[in-house]
């Protein structure tokens, strides 16, 4: 239990330095082009970034997600719900990662549309720009209501739509 402990504070400290020095390229404009979506990103493009982003790290290696809120947006709850489609998307569905081989957090707020950042070894792999006040789209893109698995997967990756009338 001791050596998990270990293992937490050493992965929390690699995020947050990873996330300052990435933030300051990204804030900087020295990320690649090919790293940032310009626009908010939509379901297919999110799918493909997240499947490149899981065959790019050994099944056992660490992906490191961060969420950071945009302009507009206020509410921290907004960030728990990204960070929970990427990892129930990466976890059950598709790729089934091991859920402690995802590693989340949310960062500080940034100026312009709020941002999914994936880390690969320690790098910045991409950063998918979502709409002001979304969800993270994934899983079905196109689901039939009608159809009882699509709406089950559904609830499991986006659960509070049940609370909206």
């Amino acid at each position: 239990m001791k050596v998990l402990h270990i293992a937490l504070a050493a992965s929390l400290l690699l995020i947050g330095s990873v996330a300052v020095a990435v933030q300051q390229k990204v804030d900087s404009g020295t990320a690649q082009l090919s790293q940032m979506a310009a626009t908010p990103s939509n379901c297919e493009e999110n799918i493909s970034i997240l499947g490149a982003a899981t065959q790019a790290v050994d099944k056992d290696g660490l992906l490191i997600v961060i969420a950071r809120l945009g302009d507009g947006e206020q509410s921290r709850e907004l960030n728990r719900r990204r960070l929970h489609n990427v990892r129930t998307y990466l976890s059950e569905y598709v790729h089934a990662r091991a859920p402690e081989t995802i590693i989340t957090a949310q960062g500080d707020r940034v100026s312009g549309h709020g941002r999914i950042e994936l880390y690969v070894g320690g790098k910045l792999f991409h950063v998918l720009t979502i709409s002001r006040n979304g969800d993270l789209l994934v899983g079905s893109c196109y689901y039939h209501i009608d159809i009882p698995a699509d709406k089950e997967r559904q609830k499991r990756l986006y659960p509070w739509l049940d609370r909206r009338p």
